[in-house]
């Protein structure tokens, strides 16, 4: 959503509260729409990929999953990525091989938020970053007291 909204109203709509705002239905992908091309004049097809694959991606998060060290001297492509581990999935698109890249960021000693996602037609930006394998994956859901439960 950065991109549909200009420096004095994106605090808005960053994060949670543009999450909600979508949620509710107060945003919806025609304003989005509009708002790219009005504030940035940006090819919203480029955009809408990781719109629509990125509940898919979060969704079928599996061991099997590439997880990948973000080390800015192992990056092909000069990248904004900030982000200290990437999940790298593959997915076939029209008929062509894509790879899904979830950049994640290390906010203190036991938290990760996401910071980008990317849809990447090759694997020229991921493919030297040094892979670690995924032992275990575990489901968390905020409890009342807004400590995160484990799900069996």
């Amino acid at each position: 959503m950065q991109y549909a909204f200009n420096k004095r109203n994106k605090i808005k709509y960053k994060g949670l509260n543009g999450f909600e705002k979508i949620k509710d239905g107060n945003i919806t992908w025609n304003n989005l729409k509009k708002l790219i091309i009005k504030n940035h004049n940006i090819d919203v097809d480029k955009i809408k990929n990781r719109i629509e694959y990125l509940p898919m991606f979060i969704n079928t998060i599996t061991k099997n999953i590439d997880l990948k060290i973000i080390n800015k001297n192992n990056l092909v492509r000069k990248s904004n990525l900030k982000g200290n581990i990437g999940l790298v999935k593959k997915a076939v698109w029209q008929n062509h091989l894509i790879y899904l890249f979830l950049s994640l960021k290390k906010i203190d000693k036991n938290h990760f938020i996401i910071e980008t996602f990317i849809v990447e037609n090759d694997i020229t930006l991921i493919g030297l970053l040094e892979s670690e394998k995924i032992l275990n994956i575990y489901m968390y859901r905020p409890s009342s007291n807004k400590e995160l439960q484990k799900i069996n």
